[in-house]
């Protein structure tokens, strides 16, 4: 009936709308419709338990990626970054409009800031023929409240899609300075105790 079909609509509308707690309701006319009524509120249940299961993965990634001591930025299929943490903001100063596209490269070392952009493209370059490792770099970013640089491991890796191709990127690094600096003393100091050693005028042992 006319009434059915436009109920019908409604609730067509209302899923367009991404509301999917409308149903289709009863439906006059025979077994036949009530079936495919039934086959609509299903495909609509399921679709419902679908989002619900997204946004829980979803929220659990948001909290884990605000709270995690680590810089997380995320970039398009190009490699142009499109948004960053709040720890990317708290140790940089510099906000997602700075940030975007090669603008995150701003807060890295100037030593490393040319490799760190080659070790870039060339991650893309190797992803995109299927091949190759994914983005690992040792670089100096400043830490914007501190006026300090400080040794980070920045490791990038693809988001594929199902054919294989890569959709956009991720981004994650951990600040390692310490750890960096106590391996530069050890050897300093290893390097300090062999000179004493071989240049003793005395035997040694």
């Amino acid at each position: 009936c006319e009434m059915c079909i436009r109920d019908r609509l409604q609730t067509a509308r209302s899923w367009e709308a991404q509301d999917w707690a409308a149903r289709v309701g009863r439906i006059a006319g025979g077994r036949v419709f009530r079936k495919l009524a039934e086959a609509v509120v299903t495909m609509a249940e399921t679709v419902t338990s679908r989002v619900a299961a997204r946004l829980r993965a979803q929220t659990r990634l948001e909290a884990v990626v605000a709270v995690a001591p680590l810089i997380v930025l995320t970039a398009d299929e190009n490699g142009q970054v499109d948004w960053t943490n709040p720890h990317w903001e708290e140790i940089t100063g510099l906000g997602l409009g700075a940030s975007r596209g090669d603008g995150w490269l701003a807060a890295v070392h100037p030593d490393e800031r040319e490799g760190a952009a080659i070790a870039w493209r060339e991650a893309l370059a190797r992803v995109a023929d299927g091949d190759g490792p994914p983005f690992s770099r040792e670089m100096r970013i400043c830490h914007a409240a501190q006026g300090k640089w400080r040794w980070f491991l920045v490791t990038g890796a693809p988001l594929r899609a199902a054919s294989g191709k890569a959709r956009a990127w991720m981004a994650v690094g951990l600040d390692y300075h310490e750890r960096r600096q106590a391996e530069a003393d050890r050897a300093e100091g290893a390097a300090r105790l062999r000179a004493t050693y071989e240049g003793a005028p005395t035997g040694l042992c």
